[in-house]
């Protein structure tokens, strides 16, 4: 069986906003929700209980195995949003300003009070046109914005040409890091699991926002 994870957010969002689920439409289709919902660690919380309860239905000898691992998992995921929180405190407001290659890190910002802005749409496949890099220039450079962000599912080729375009306008622009947005790491790499995902990149964005501050 498969368990779908997105179809408990969409049914607590339609349901009033249980568990304060708010998703977030895609500018295209009100019918279609941004799917990067793991970004706000209140939601993963919703979606462990949710595949612990489902996995106690399937194999009920193991009930108490499941929920007692939940448990353990609810504190870890309750420490991890209290660490994103402290870590977000060491900037000044003005400073939560993201900057990304796609539109990724929507719930990221509703969650912990990020501006949120990038290059392409919300998928990996969408093109960047010079308008857009245009207007982010735009925006950068009213929110005196130095840092940006690639991410280890896209091209780095459209944060290349925002780099440039700023250039040109005598904005400095320096890339503050690789973000995992669409993947975890690998086995044997950085952010191989959910917990170590989110730490590091939120470790990633604010050391390096702090590095390049004027």
């Amino acid at each position: 069986k498969v368990i779908s994870v997105g179809d408990i957010l969409i049914e607590k969002h339609n349901n009033n906003h249980e568990d304060d689920i708010y998703l977030l439409n895609l500018e295209e289709d009100n019918n279609l929700y941004d799917p990067h919902f793991w970004f706000n660690v209140k939601y993963w919380q919703v979606i462990s209980n949710y595949i612990t309860l489902e996995l106690g239905k399937l194999f009920p000898n193991d009930k108490v195995y499941f929920d007692t691992q939940n448990i353990k998992y609810q504190n870890e995921l309750t420490l991890t949003h209290e660490y994103i929180i402290n870590k977000i405190n060491e900037l000044e407001e003005s400073e939560r300003v993201l900057i990304t290659a796609h539109d990724a890190f929507a719930y990221f910002g509703d969650c912990y009070g990020f501006s949120v802005d990038a290059i392409q749409g919300i998928s990996t496949e969408s093109e960047a046109s010079s308008k857009d890099i245009e207007s982010l220039i735009d925006l950068v450079i009213s929110k005196n914005v130095h840092v940006v962000f690639i991410e280890s599912s896209v091209p780095r080729k459209t944060i290349d040409s925002l780099i440039q375009s700023a250039k040109s306008r005598n904005h400095q622009l320096v890339i503050g890091g690789e973000l995992l947005s669409d993947s975890l790491g690998g086995p044997d790499e950085v952010g191989s699991n959910y917990i170590d995902m989110v730490k590091y990149n939120i470790d990633t964005i604010v050391d390096a926002i702090k590095k390049e501050r004027s």
